[in-house]
């Protein structure tokens, strides 16, 4: 990708001019982050930029070709669903190979040796996935806008081949912006957390990616396969029994709810089913955030400060009491 766009530029017109340019050659403050922001790859800004445009361009295009080749939204959700799969890997890909990336190049020791807290060293470290995080976001909110703007006051094509007597469920705007809203505010960063959580407990980084990509999977279809299925084929429940929300086992289920208005699973309650799904997985979310933060120096390699205070303590009680016996005694 870099290279196609090294190829464009270099023409009579443009002739290589670069619009987003390194900010300064040495950190003023904040040395781990500037490394991530303006030495990685996914970090410096005109490679976000390239990112964005090679995502952005097709999605608007897609979109548009949509609108007048159709009057339903419906061939947006495979372009989301698409879109969604590439945000993913590349957050959980960005995030897993952060730390162990630096213990595959020998580096780790040298990070672990600078004169900031673990807990310092991770949160800059993780402000390249943030950037990169904002970037993704833009094409889903492209396509969400694009959606919701066709879907609203529209006919649900569904009348047309429902059998008489059926009537598909009504198309709510402000339940469908929430839930995208919310998928994109919270699924996101718990990709990131657990990717990152994984790859500081793995040695290499490629199995750090691996298992980052595998830990996301198993998470949106074994639900699916180890609960829906055996649930489907032992009691046959109705489409809009309390079953539906076991759906919600899966982090991909609320995203097929609402691309495919399928609020009848969950009784038609979207309200609730949001709050239980965002709640768990926003809680998810904050504690592998905490396990990092917390864990950041005994993950890193580093000797706690709080364990070197406890020893420091225990030693000069212990020195005390082989100085003066008698107190021992006492």
């Amino acid at each position: 990708l870099d290279r196609i766009f090294l190829r464009l530029n270099n023409n009579r017109l443009t002739r290589g001019v670069v619009f987003v340019r390194d900010a300064s050659a040495l950190p003023d403050s904040e040395p781990v982050a500037w490394r991530e922001t303006t030495k990685r790859s996914l970090g410096k800004g005109r490679y976000l930029a390239r990112v964005f445009v090679a995502l952005e361009v097709p999605v608007a295009v897609l979109c548009l070709m949509t609108i007048f080749a159709s009057l339903s939204a419906e061939p947006l959700t495979p372009l989301l669903m698409l879109v969604w799969v590439v945000a993913a890997l590349m957050v959980s890909v960005q995030a897993a190979s952060l730390i162990a990336g630096e213990r595959s190049h020998q580096t780790l020791d040298v990070l672990a040796t600078t004169p900031l807290t673990g807990r310092e060293i991770i949160r800059q470290k993780f402000r390249a996935v943030f950037r990169l995080m904002l970037v993704l976001t833009i094409p889903l909110l492209t396509i969400v806008g694009f959606a919701a703007s066709m879907r609203w006051r529209m006919p649900d094509p569904r009348y047309q081949y429902a059998p008489r007597g059926y009537y598909p469920p009504e198309f709510q705007l402000g339940v469908y912006l929430v839930c995208s809203l919310l998928t994109l505010a919270v699924y996101l960063p718990l990709i990131a957390w657990m990717s990152f959580y994984i790859g500081l407990r793995v040695k290499t980084q490629a199995r750090a990616i691996v298992g980052a990509l595998a830990a996301v999977l198993a998470w949106c279809i074994g639900p699916l396969i180890f609960i829906m299925l055996p649930i489907e084929i032992l009691f046959r429940p109705q489409a809009n029994s309390v079953f539906g929300f076991l759906f919600l086992t899966s982090p991909a289920s609320i995203i097929a709810f609402n691309e495919g208005n399928g609020w009848r699973e969950v009784l038609e309650h979207p309200w609730l089913a949001m709050i239980l799904n965002f709640g768990w997985y926003g809680g998810c979310a904050l504690v592998f955030r905490e396990l990092c933060l917390r864990n950041a120096d005994r993950l890193l390699g580093r000797v706690d400060v709080h364990e070197i205070d406890e020893l420091v303590r225990q030693r000069a009680l212990e020195v005390k009491a082989a100085a003066r016996p008698e107190l021992t005694q006492v």
